[in-house]
């Protein structure tokens, strides 16, 4: 993770790499995007920027820190942020944990003027449910002891799909989203 920053509510995925060290370049608008559990498929959630797609379309495969996010204002096309605020209750309401976790991250999406603003609003919802040392302890536990917490970590990851926005894991497993994010064996 560079810059201590995370692209728009970051797969599991994502989250997993960038707390083991990985420098993945973005993908295709991930950005500002992300994909939470829907009925019956995901539902891709996508926020809208000031100069739309255009001003996107040179950050694939660059490093995040490459980017002056600060520069970049969110539009209010859409009514975006009730359309997210709206799918994340939709979604997750009835999880375990959603409203344990759920605040900071709806009121980054509420407040944010620029991208930098919600990706560190949305980064630091991220790390106040999953901190890194709680992931690094489990990291640590699974080299000495990898029969053991393997097991426990496919147990608590069976339903969790890594392709899904992290607050997914969070929504439903609460402190034990670390299994998740957690190196894998």
């Amino acid at each position: 993770m560079v810059n201590g920053l995370l692209s728009y509510c970051p797969s599991t995925e994502r989250v997993r790499a960038a707390l083991s060290g990985d420098a993945i370049p973005l993908k295709r608008k991930e950005l500002t995007r992300c994909l939470i559990a829907g009925t019956p498929y995901p539902l891709t959630l996508s926020v809208p920027v000031e100069g739309g797609n255009r001003r996107l379309r040179d950050f694939e495969g660059r490093m995040l820190d490459e980017i002056d996010v600060d520069g970049i204002a969110l539009s209010e096309h859409g009514n975006w942020r009730h359309v997210h605020i709206g799918a994340f209750e939709a979604a997750y309401r009835t999880t375990p944990f959603y409203l344990h976790y759920r605040d900071r991250l709806l009121d980054a999406i509420a407040s944010a003027k620029t991208l930098g603003e919600l990706l560190r609003g949305t980064t630091e919802a991220v790390f106040a449910a999953v901190s890194y040392d709680d992931v690094a302890e489990l990291n640590r536990s699974l080299q000495e002891d990898p029969q053991h917490y393997g097991v426990l970590c496919r147990e608590r990851c069976r339903r969790i799909d890594p392709a899904l926005t992290v607050f997914d894991a969070i929504f439903r497993l609460g402190p034990e989203a670390i299994f998740p994010l957690a190196a894998t064996l």
